[in-house]
């Protein structure tokens, strides 16, 4: 009892999932308690409770001090059991997720660099631990486009993701514009270098 007890308070400190799974864990009979505690609150169907999520319990200002990894873990378990089983749906889902820091809605300055870096991050995610999904080779160009126009900087440099979009996304629709850029800074050449490649 006193185990549960301390998991349970541990939950609340958690966030939006942890609270759910409390109210849930109260209101169900004792025999099904703890089926509830695990309660995934992402299944794909839409983006309401994940944007509440971004602006309520994994605001910037919480988490953008966190590594990459420390994301991954904080949030990978708020997705239901069906997306998490496939690489593809989870990897859109961080996208998604990454886009709505990368537009975050603020009038603070600080709070839009916070909400960048995480995005940040979040894109990380997707390449390091999803690199053969669709979306790979868009979350390294947005990382990318972040970084050029914020400076920002964390796991991955700008100019590294351009390599890695031509070194292992050759059909991607950005390889050209990326090639480009490298092509340009070796010769030292500013050359066009705005990426404008069109999104998939």
């Amino acid at each position: 009892k006193t185990e549960a007890v301390s998991y349970m308070e541990s939950l609340e400190n958690f966030g939006y999932n942890g609270k759910l799974a409390i109210r849930g864990y109260k209101d169900f009979p004792k025999a099904h308690r703890f089926e509830v505690v695990s309660e995934p609150i992402v299944t794909g169907q839409d983006n309401l409770n994940l944007r509440k999520l971004v602006y309520d319990e994994l605001s910037p200002e919480k988490i953008s001090s966190l590594t990459y990894l420390e994301i991954y873990s904080l949030t990978k378990d708020i997705f239901s059991p069906k997306i998490q089983s496939d690489k593809e749906s989870i990897a859109e889902q961080y996208f998604i997720l990454g886009n709505m820091y990368a537009n975050y809605e603020t009038n603070s300055e600080d709070v839009k660099g916070r909400a960048f870096l995480v995005a940040v991050k979040i894109f990380e995610i997707i390449y390091y631990k999803y690199p053969e999904t669709s979306v790979a080779d868009d979350a390294l160009w947005d990382m990318a486009m972040i970084m050029r126009e914020t400076g920002i900087s964390d796991a991955i440099a700008e100019e590294e993701c351009y390599k890695k979009i031509v070194e292992n996304y050759p059909d991607s629709d950005y390889y050209q514009d990326a090639y480009n850029i490298i092509s340009n800074k070796i010769n030292g050449n500013p050359g066009d270098e705005d990426g404008n490649a069109k999104k998939k």
